[in-house]
């Protein structure tokens, strides 16, 4: 070891220590990953020369065969590591590879050198050179300065080390009075949170409380999972977690698990490759991780118990059942206690005035027993002896007996205005050694119903800011109905806007909410969807409140209105909960009998089926290549599909007179896609974006005017996504003053 020599590089102000893996910055640490550093001090040793593709990703995962895109990825965090100076120190050579052409100073002296060093070497010590380029005498100066600094520190730290012990004595005879500590923290740099809509990822603290990891956007619209050590100053992305949501933690901090769509995926947080673990029968919504590798998950369905697989993959399979004597509609929100047997959950049921009461629950994997211990509704944690939950507008702790698994006391409020993205999702996680992390916001993030034109300029606003869901034009275009969730009394209405003057009167009126309204083609009639009777079903009405309602279609599947044919004999509706189908689209005729037929019925998802005005082709979203898009087919049928989006796609809407339709593409951009009709056939013409949209992505997120010159989007409120997150470590130490 006495010979080994201790590689050191400099270029700009940085200094590189290949033996400590360590990088500075004028002479301050700049966190890395093990992966990130790897790749530099590849690309650094070999400065000048072009290094191929395939010969960096053997180099830096060595072990591990990993895509092009996690090159890509690292690449691009390191060059934002070295900041401005980025660019100019690693070169890209298209198709091929990278190159580090920086100016590198390389030095090296003997690794023990620093420990025992005779008396009067500090002035001989060199380090000899190992290229052909000359080391700076000032670089020999600094580090003699540095050496003299730690010795300096080691001479601090022992005295430091006196002064403790002598606090500790005193505060022998004194308790020490423990404090929490408060701090805000910021999204990452030119990126937002991305806690709410599609693909929702809110902050999640590791067990250990050491890093924190979330879901952001990029200016581009890319969503990706962060991951933030709570002893650096900033986040870093993951590689290949695109479209990822809903990140959980493995128990030892080293993975994580997530959702891409209806596929179940894990990370390993220092660098790797995506594995995914399994397929699911609809998109993934949040998931816990036990001490056993067990992984219990929820979907977004609304008729879905939890589901369990194992967390090296493999089929999944049901974790709860839904109890049909309580009229239990969905479980969510899975959450394991310290003993990885026993899970927290959230239950909803939804018949009658009981519609959506919740129950807080504890379940074992071992049976099917379970035990109710809260009537609240909201997600729920355990950290430090505590249950956390939302109740209302506050964040909630209450004492948890983690053995006997009984409330030992009284709720008490520890947060008073905490965030939800939901109605029952609070933005908050707390570790199991007291550090507790939320974000302060209003009850349910407010959207906003913003007018645009085709360049994207804002028009005007509709209403004021709320919780809005699924905004439909009425067929003049001058009425819009639109489902509003009331926080305050759990309970959700389709309103009546006056596109002229922004009045607005609401629609359902009994104590049988409704949501999801689609006008009749001449604007007399509302179609909706109530649960009253457990699974939602189809109801009509007069647009102006007069007459009775009247029942359409009643069955054990959840089902939403999408499109009424302009001739007003059809009615294009989707369904959920069938485990083999998934969601299917289904006409029903307003004529004779009503009985509904199938009209797509595939393993796929298909959904949000938009009739053209002429009534003979339906466009709709299904997910069959593994992503949602757009495709276009004959109604009632036979006949092929057309693909419409390019590159994902969904919620279409049609022209007034057919020739174009409308969709959000995967990065939220408006499409607009020409229609060329050919007697009974339509072809597809050129796609374009018109403008980016920043979508609530709750239901249909926007409408056009029959002219397609005007739309109406449901806007998320951007204030919230650059909000910081309140982190608090050693939460319960309040509690105790």
């Amino acid at each position: 070891m006495s010979n080994q020599l201790k590689r050191i590089y400099e270029f700009g102000p940085f200094r590189l220590d290949a033996a400590e893996r360590l990088l500075l910055r004028d002479g301050a640490a700049v966190p890395l990953t093990p992966k990130v550093f790897d790749l530099l001090l590849a690309l650094v040793e070999h400065h000048g020369h072009l290094l191929e593709k395939d010969e960096l990703m053997k180099t830096v995962w060595r072990d591990t065969v990993v895509e092009e895109a996690n090159l890509s990825a690292n690449i691009s965090i390191l060059r934002k590591v070295l900041g401005e100076n980025g660019q100019q120190f690693i070169e890209t050579m298209p198709k091929r590879g990278y190159r580090f052409v920086g100016e590198v100073r390389e030095m090296a002296g003997n690794a023990n050198q620093f420990a025992e060093e005779p008396p009067g070497s500090q002035e001989q010590a060199q380090f000899p050179v190992l290229s052909d380029k000359p080391a700076a005498s000032s670089a020999v100066a600094s580090e003699r300065v540095r050496r003299r600094e730690r010795l300096a520190w080691i001479v601090s730290a022992v005295f430091a080390l006196v002064a403790l012990i002598a606090i500790i004595g005193y505060f022998r005879q004194a308790p020490i009075v423990a404090r929490s500590i408060r701090a805000f923290i910021p999204p990452p740099e030119n990126a937002r949170f991305h806690f709410a809509g599609k693909d929702p990822g809110p902050v999640v603290v590791s067990p250990d409380g050491r890093h924190l990891a979330f879901v952001a956007s990029t200016p581009g619209g890319k969503t990706l999972i962060w991951v933030r050590p709570l002893d650096a100053l900033t986040a870093q992305p993951l590689a290949s977690t695109e479209g990822a949501s809903s990140p959980f933690w493995s128990p030892d901090g080293q993975w994580l698990g997530f959702f891409v769509g209806t596929m179940l995926k894990k990370i390993e947080v220092s660098g790797g490759p995506v594995l995914k673990l399994c397929d699911l029968d609809s998109p993934g919504n949040t998931g816990t991780w036990s001490r056993d590798d067990v992984i219990i998950f929820a979907t977004t369905t609304f008729h879905d118990p939890l589901y369990r697989v194992s967390a090296s993959g493999g089929a999944p399979s049901a974790a709860t059942k839904l109890d049909e004597s309580q009229r239990e509609v969905n479980h969510q929100f899975p959450y394991f206690l310290p003993d990885g047997r026993h899970f927290l959950y959230l239950a909803t049921r939804g018949q009658g005035a009981e519609r959506f009461t919740a129950g807080i629950y504890v379940a074992s994997l071992d049976n099917q027993v379970k035990k109710l211990l809260l009537h609240d509704s909201s997600n729920v944690a355990y950290g430090s002896g505590y249950l956390l939950f939302g109740r209302g507008r506050a964040l909630m702790a209450q004492p948890f007996d983690t053995e006997r698994l009984e409330l030992t006391g009284e709720a008490f409020t520890i947060v008073d205005q905490v965030r939800r993205t939901t109605p029952r999702r609070a933005v908050f996680s707390v570790s199991e050694n007291g550090v507790l992390i939320h974000q302060t916001g209003p009850a349910v993030a407010d959207s906003q119903l913003v007018w645009f034109d085709r360049a994207g300029k804002r028009l005007g606003l509709l209403g004021d800011p709320a919780y809005y869901r699924d905004a439909d034009l009425s067929p003049d275009g001058k009425k819009v109905a639109v489902d509003i969730r009331d926080t305050r009394h759990d309970r959700q209405d389709i309103w009546l806007y006056d596109v002229a003057n922004g009045l607005k009167t609401r629609f359902t009126l009994d104590s049988i909410p409704g949501a999801v309204s689609l006008w009749s083609p001449d604007g007399s009639r509302i179609i909706y969807c109530s649960n009253r009777k457990g699974p939602f079903n189809l109801y009509q009405r007069a647009a102006n409140g007069a007459g009775a309602e009247e029942s359409l279609v009643e069955s054990n599947l959840t089902k939403y209105p999408t499109s009424w044919s302009r001739d007003g004999r059809f009615v294009l509706y989707y369904t959920y909960s069938d485990p083999k189908t998934k969601a299917d689209l289904w006409a029903l005729p307003m004529f004779g009998e009503r009985k509904p037929f199938p009209f797509l019925q595939t393993e796929a998802m298909e959904v949000h089926g938009e009739f053209s005005p002429m009534g003979a082709h339906v466009a709709y979203t299904s997910d069959e290549s593994r992503q949602s898009e757009v495709y276009l087919r004959p109604f009632p049928g036979p006949g092929g599909k057309q693909q419409v989006s390019i590159a994902g796609g969904r919620f279409p809407r049609w022209r007034g007179d057919g020739k174009e339709l409308f969709y959000l593409a995967a990065d939220n951009k408006l499409m607009a896609a020409e229609v060329n009709i050919k007697g009974s056939a339509l072809e597809i013409g050129a796609v374009k974006a018109l403008f980016e949209t920043l979508p609530a992505q709750q239901g249909r997120d926007f409408d056009v005017m029959a002219d397609g010159q005007r739309f109406l989007v449901n806007t998320l409120v951007k204030d919230l996504e650059s909000s910081p997150v309140t982190l608090v470590v050693n939460w319960t130490a309040d509690l105790k003053r």
